[in-house]
């Protein structure tokens, strides 16, 4: 992508937002074809990725000038919920582009914004989001699924894909909610009161214990995929993937996240994925788990300078 086109993401995105809404969001909202489905789906994938953007860069973050629109989110997701173009079929076989529940698409991009203090909050609202991931989290540890399949349905690659990418972003949801609920006292050398005291728009997640159960789940499932093409072509994988590495602090973890990455590049080269490996190996290098030497930026992102100005 280039960067014209990147920056654009904005302006396309607003347009895209108020043709569906004047289109479906009426007195009666349904969605009547796959096709009015996937464009819902589209856009909705495309507002978590633009709201969400890059973790540590606070430049990019904030150049895309992208406002999170949860009164339109809210409708979407009530809208996608009770129209299924295959009724009694999965979500993954009614869902063509995000497969993972639109719930964890939202309590993802939430969590992060209040991680960042982009959104304020008060403990109500955060016990509320951590009474709904305990919910997610069971899930996990019992090894359950996150979509239920019709009698007719088979189990396939697609199945096993989207359950994995949904127990990461629980996995992530869950750290992150742990980590606002107990703020550090010292972070980079400095004493902090509150967490309100270390937001930051370019705050990335701070490194866990690697004994944490997220983390060995998180490690569990990227090693099953170590030697699958497929599950790193998939889209979906990629900014799940992306974001549990800033909580791998072991160098073997480490390297598991960095190789499922790179590998994503070097399948499909989209230059998100390439964005995405760029920024988490700046903070390894920041953080002492790994050698600036070892690295080699990827993508037209940082051969047009983009990160010129971020030394790594």
């Amino acid at each position: 992508m280039l960067l014209g086109t990147y920056f654009d993401i904005p302006q396309h995105l607003n347009a895209a937002t108020r043709v569906l809404a004047l289109r479906l969001f009426k007195q009666t909202p349904t969605i009547r074809s796959t096709f009015e489905r996937l464009a819902v789906e589209s856009v909705m994938y495309q507002i978590f990725l633009a709201s969400t953007g890059l973790w540590s860069d606070e430049e990019i973050n904030h150049r895309l000038g992208f406002d999170f629109d949860l009164d339109f989110w809210l409708r979407a997701e009530g809208l996608l919920d009770q129209s299924r173009v295959f009724p009694g079929q999965s979500n993954s076989t009614n869902s063509p582009v995000l497969g993972v529940p639109f719930t964890l698409f939202r309590l993802a991009l939430i969590l992060k914004q209040m991680y960042q203090g982009a959104i304020s909050y008060d403990q109500g609202t955060l016990n509320e989001l951590r009474s709904e991931i305990e919910v997610w989290e069971g899930l996990v540890l019992r090894e359950q699924e996150t979509d239920e399949l019709a009698e007719n349905e088979k189990r396939n690659h697609k199945h096993s894909f989207y359950k994995s990418a949904s127990y990461l972003f629980i996995l992530i949801a869950s750290l992150l909610s742990e980590q606002l609920a107990n703020p550090p006292v010292i972070q980079d050398g400095h004493t902090y009161d509150s967490a309100e005291s270390v937001e930051s728009p370019s705050r990335p997640p701070l490194a866990a214990d690697p004994d944490k159960w997220q983390i060995k789940k998180a490690a569990q499932i990227l090693e099953s995929y170590e030697n699958d093409n497929e599950w790193a072509s998939c889209f979906i994988g990629n900014w799940p993937v992306y974001s549990i590495g800033f909580f791998m602090a072991r160098p073997g973890h480490v390297q598991l996240t960095r190789n499922e990455l790179r590998r994503r590049w070097d399948l499909t080269k989209f230059n998100q994925v390439a964005r995405f490996c760029n920024d988490l190996e700046k903070t390894w290098v920041q953080r002492g788990l790994l050698n600036k030497d070892e690295i080699k930026p990827l993508g037209r992102c940082f051969q047009s300078g983009l990160y010129a100005r971020k030394a790594i």
